[in-house]
């Protein structure tokens, strides 16, 4: 097993402010070590099917709106990413058959953005193997309500949306 380096640093902190409330500063640090943690996994996982995990949220925002392509512009919200990383991104993709840009015809400063077919098989390739990651990790996380944990997680996200006015 390994350290839980979170609880050290909890630790050391106590030792220096005994007085202080760090329950806030445990959350902040669990979550940050937990999202290294999932990313590796993820990032695994995709690398067996040539995919980077920044390529796979692409590709599975694309397919989720595939009934019409997307406005570049909205990428960078639904991505949860900076707009200036969108047009690199998509770039890329482009190059591997993955998506297609195309001028929109109702208004030609907008972008629009879809799957290509060749992005489609990638995505239903590779889905089931993410699906069965996921499945396998929930099955290790025996006495872990996961339907509370993701409650609670939104209720914290929107807490955090609403005080940063998201």
């Amino acid at each position: 097993m390994t350290p839980d380096a979170v609880k050290t640093a909890i630790e050391q902190w106590r030792s220096e402010h005994p007085d202080a409330d760090l329950t806030g500063l445990e959350f902040n640090g669990r979550l940050h070590a937990l999202q290294r943690q999932l990313d590796a996994l993820s990032a695994g996982v995709l690398a067996e099917h040539d995919l980077l995990t920044w390529e796979w949220d692409v590709l599975s925002v694309l397919w989720r709106h595939r009934e019409s392509p997307v406005v570049m512009s909205a990428l960078g919200n639904l991505l949860l990413i900076a707009p200036g990383s969108v047009t690199n991104r998509i770039a890329r993709l482009e190059q591997r058959g993955f998506v297609a840009r195309t001028v929109d015809p109702a208004s030609r400063r907008r972008v629009l953005v879809a799957l290509t077919a060749d992005g489609e098989r990638k995505l239903a390739r590779t889905l089931p193997h993410v699906l069965e990651a996921s499945t396998r990790l929930h099955r290790e996380l025996v006495g872990v309500d996961l339907a509370q944990v993701n409650e609670q997680l939104s209720m914290i996200a929107g807490i955090l949306s609403a005080r940063s006015g998201d």
